[in-house]
């Protein structure tokens, strides 16, 4: 990560606004021009990056945290937090060449806070870690302790001493108004609600250069002080609020940067993921139908306490996301770290920090540690979320650490958490990779056909023409086991080890399948082995409670390859009604033909 040192205290801060200084002919200033670059309220942008998990050092008393930038619809709010000893921030800035601007029309609509000892801002940037430039850069500054003021600024190669400070007339922390700059080669004029009202000739920045908007406090020591104020912690929480930016060059030209697509992780038909967890003794762990709950009544917030769940190997190394509800069923609030952990190394050291991204379903991204592991979140008294990891690697244990290991060595937590509804998927380059159909598989021996007939039933219709069974249904729940059936003759499978078909999904969402074979009437007995179905996703084989299970993209044609190990007579199939945990419903139709058995 870049690391951005600004140059921002000189004895010129102190400058009143008692004229223009430069005696700038504002009567000469061009009329400002504006089109949307950026509107917050729809989101991140792809050329827009939040800074997260560095600090500029020098007089920031901040480390940037991404969960300090916020876009909901009122537009983007940057605040100011605190964990433990360690002051966090928000800052959002333009990257890659797209982010890079020379001359024009650049303008914010903003609120700052007008919190002592804060400063919020609008700018453009560039230094030695773009590719060697100059440090070139243009600013807009509000000082939280005087909000009828905003001051102006500029560097040409690391030279500054040009701040003006310019009274508003009104209090910018009270609404929104417009603040923007026209600059070209040898001019910089500043506007507030669009209209001139400061500006310099002569030797200005040339360098193209990156629009920055960020929010922090000073670090708190005499000369900081001095300029900015002392801040209070009774203010954490301050925030400073942005609706759009906007941006038109010399020619009169816009730029409208590209929303990020938003991504949609879906474990509807993800495979089911049994948490069972153990660990310390100041946990109580108790599971009933599939909810673990833990309870606890003295763990220390310094303690490194934890409960863990192992992973298994088999469903650990296909897949890279975790997704779990979360319920806080306590009346305090929880603090929650989930480390996805590697197997221990030969010395009997846990491995760790193979998180590589976490979010909680409908608020965004949470913190996780790269260094040292681990995704953190807060759960409110009563709430439930649902929290998706991301891992790399093949980890063997789902690690929770509640109420542990931050904070004050002298302060404990109550409370109870119960987690449900785990889920393993896969997504990803690889995920898009696998669900391309694939080649026919290739039968193992001589394949002779196999008669298949299912039978309709109260939840599926089953219409069969020359072979091919066509199979509907309607709102199915997901997790009701509904299944159709269909015997097999002794005569053809006789001497067989598997059978072989085709599968097409013939609608337009993805559907899990399950299959099931049995012999005579012990329906203990899984007798089905093997399955193998290129161009399917989350392909497995449950060897403890049995049944073999794929996922078929909607529109997806494959042809799969059952194995087993004793003659079945009797083939059960499921069709998105064999996942745990889901209770939503399903519609579809799925087509099987082809028949054989080898």
């Amino acid at each position: 990560m870049k690391r951005i040192c600004f140059t921002l205290i000189s004895a010129a801060l102190l400058l009143s606004s008692c004229g223009n200084k430069n005696n700038y002919d504002l009567t000469k200033a061009p009329e400002f021009k504006e089109e949307t670059l950026m509107d917050f309220s729809l989101g991140l942008y792809e050329d827009l990056e939040v800074s997260d998990g560095w600090t500029n050092g020098g007089g920031f008393g901040v480390y940037w945290n991404s969960k300090n930038s916020v876009f909901d619809e009122n537009g983007l709010a940057l605040t100011i937090t605190k964990d433990q000893d360690t002051y966090y921030a928000g800052e959002v800035r333009t990257k890659g060449d797209n982010g890079f601007f020379k001359y024009g029309y650049f303008g914010t609509y903003m609120k700052p806070s007008n919190v002592t000892g804060t400063a919020s801002t609008f700018f453009t940037y560039t230094d030695e870690n773009d590719d060697g430039n100059p440090h070139d850069e243009i600013d807009i500054e509000f000082l939280g302790k005087d909000t009828t003021k905003v001051q102006f600024n500029y560097f040409v190669d690391g030279k500054g001493g040009h701040e003006y400070m310019y009274n508003l007339g009104f209090d910018a922390s009270k609404e929104f108004h417009q603040y923007g700059f026209y600059w070209d080669d040898d001019e910089i004029v500043w506007y507030v609600d669009n209209k001139p009202v400061y500006g310099v000739k002569g030797e200005v920045p040339t360098t193209a250069q990156k629009i920055f908007q960020n929010h922090w406090k000073g670090n708190g020591n005499f000369d900081m002080n001095m300029w900015m104020g002392a801040f209070d912690d009774k203010n954490l929480g301050c925030a400073s609020y942005y609706k759009k930016n906007t941006y038109v060059d010399l020619e009169g030209h816009g730029r409208e940067l590209e929303l990020v697509k938003e991504e949609v992780y879906d474990f509807t038909n993800a495979t089911p993921l049994d948490l069972t967890f153990s660990g310390d003794s100041e946990y109580r762990v108790s599971k009933t139908d599939g909810v673990s709950e833990i309870s606890y009544t003295d763990i220390k917030e310094s303690s490194y306490k934890n409960v863990n769940s192992p992973i298994p190997e088999d469903l650990a190394k296909p897949n890279n996301a975790i997704s779990v509800d979360i319920e806080n069923k306590g009346e305090e609030e929880v603090n929650l770290r989930i480390d996805i952990n590697l197997p221990s190394t030969p010395e009997g050291k846990k491995t760790s920090a193979v998180n590589t991204k976490a979010l909680v379903v409908d608020k965004g991204e949470i913190r996780t540690d790269l260094e040292f592991g681990g995704s953190s979140t807060k759960i409110a008294p009563k709430e439930k979320i649902t929290m998706i990891i991301f891992y790399e690697g093949t980890p063997s244990t789902f690690m929770a650490m509640i109420d542990s290991g931050y904070g004050d060595e002298s302060r404990s937590h109550a409370g109870k958490v119960a987690f449900s509804n785990a889920r393993i998927a896969l997504f990803g380059e690889k995920a898009l990779k696998e669900e391309e159909p694939g080649e026919p598989v290739e039968p193992i021996g001589e394949a002779s056909p196999l008669t298949i007939a299912f039978v309709s039933t109260d939840i599926y219709t089953v219409s069969s023409d020359s072979g091919v069974q066509t199979i509907s249904y309607t709102n199915v729940a997901g997790d009701s086991y509904k299944n159709v059936t269909s015997s097999i003759s002794a005569t053809e499978i006789a001497g067989k080890k598997g059978i072989l078909m085709d599968i097409e999904n013939l609608g337009k969402e993805k559907l899990a399948i399950r299959f099931d074979l049995y012999k005579g009437s012990d329906m203990d007995t899984h007798l089905e082995k093997t399955l193998v179905a290129p161009g399917a996703t989350n392909v497995r084989v449950d060897a403890q409670y049995g049944g073999a299970f794929a996922t078929i993209a909607a529109s997806g044609k494959v042809t799969i390859r059952l194995g087993f190990d004793a003659e079945p007579d009797l083939l059960m199939v499921f069709i998105d009604s064999a996942t745990y945990g889901d209770s939503s419903t399903h519609s579809g139709s799925v087509k099987l033909s082809n028949f054989e058995a080898y």
